[in-house]
């Protein structure tokens, strides 16, 4: 037993050495690695934010150049578009003016092509009236014969009389 004391002994004294001397300095040099691994870490992280403060200083320089860029087309396709629709605008009312002229014409010619169709119209109904009153000529000219009326003894007819009945059969009998 007294060996297991000895033993037990030496242990607690190691452990009291241990604790006196041992452990502080294993305290300390466990600090050491510990603050010596902190500062390894915040340097990489001091790297890692400064590559990437670079990269985004980088990154915000490309979005810069892109807006300026994209600044200038859109000034231009504006300047283009402006253009168009001017060109466009010219070219509504160039076709407007067409337009009005050709409605012009249609009406000039539906105008001529009325006043072609009443022409016709009329020289129809004229024609009708014409061919009427030619008819009527005709049927009176039928009823009423040519007769020659004397009222004084002609030299060409001294030996007729001088009757009207004489002369309207005279005239028969020379058709």
């Amino acid at each position: 037993m007294e060996d297991n004391f000895n033993i037990m002994y030496n242990e607690i004294s190691k452990l009291k050495g241990n604790k006196e001397g041992g452990l502080e300095k294993q305290y300390d040099e466990i600090k050491e690695e510990q603050a010596e691994t902190m500062a390894k870490g915040i340097m990489k992280l001091d790297r890692v934010f400064a590559d990437f403060e670079k990269k985004a200083e980088q990154s915000q320089s490309k979005c810069e150049t892109q807006i300026k860029i994209m600044k200038k087309e859109i000034s231009r396709s504006n300047t283009e578009n402006e253009r168009e629709i001017v060109d466009m605008n010219k070219r509504i009312k160039k076709s407007a003016e067409t337009i009005s002229t050709m409605q012009k014409q249609v009406e000039a010619l539906q105008l001529e092509k009325l006043q072609s169709v009443i022409k016709q119209e009329v020289i129809d109904y004229m024609r009708k009236e014409i061919s009427a009153q030619y008819d009527q000529l005709e049927k009176h000219k039928k009823k009423h014969k040519d007769c020659l009326l004397y009222t004084s003894p002609s030299p060409r007819d001294l030996s007729t009389s001088r009757m009207p009945s004489s002369a309207c059969k005279k005239k028969k009998k020379k058709k």
